[in-house]
């Protein structure tokens, strides 16, 4: 029962985001300088990790190798709430920080028209805390499905927001050279207080 809570909650979650990325994507400013690669590259990524989520999500029968082997209890009632725990936080996070960020969101390395430094809300605690939630959900779904394959794609997930945040703090300090360094001093990039 409570691990048919914890799919449902992860479920929910994933839907949330996306829709209110959705929602919200016409809401961003105009892009005034373009780092980014190509829209049909995008869309790719995008895909691929649509379709990661829904083999997640959906793929208890599709044999994929590792899928299967799941190593971690999903009876077990702590997990599941940890689950769900993690599932919902990383939602918030992710929704509280995209809210905040409002018109200067961008899905690529941008700088945006009349580009701001935000620096309040959840950016006062991480400077990447879309990442952050991501990354919290993600973590869940594969304490959830507890196989191989699950943890493999956290870790893709987590090396590809390692390397994005890397260039958009390149890109801040160079658009905010007088207050992007102190606040990249006084604010941890995906972990409130450690890293």
């Amino acid at each position: 029962m409570v691990h048919t809570i914890a799919h449902y909650a992860i479920l929910t979650c994933w839907v949330i985001l996306v829709l209110y990325w959705m929602a919200n994507w016409s809401s961003v400013k105009p892009n005034q300088e373009d780092q980014s690669v190509s829209r049909r590259l995008r869309w790719v990524r995008y895909g691929i990790g649509i379709l990661a989520a829904l083999l997640l999500q959906f793929g208890e029968g599709i044999p994929v190798i590792g899928h299967r082997l799941a190593f971690l209890p999903r009876s077990s009632p702590a997990l599941n709430v940890a689950v769900i725990i993690l599932a919902v936080s990383g939602m918030v996070v992710a929704v509280m920080a995209r809210r905040t960020l409002a018109g200067n969101w961008s899905g690529e390395v941008v700088v945006k028209k009349d580009h701001e430094l935000i620096q309040t809300g959840v950016y006062a605690y991480a400077r990447h805390p879309i990442y952050t939630g991501f990354l919290l959900l993600m973590l869940g779904t594969a304490l959830l499905v507890g196989t191989p394959v699950a943890f493999m794609i956290l870790i893709v997930m987590a090396l590809g927001v390692r390397s994005k945040s890397r260039k958009e703090e390149i890109l801040m300090i160079r658009c905010f050279p007088d207050q992007y360094p102190d606040y990249q001093a006084r604010v941890k990039a995906i972990i409130p207080f450690i890293w």
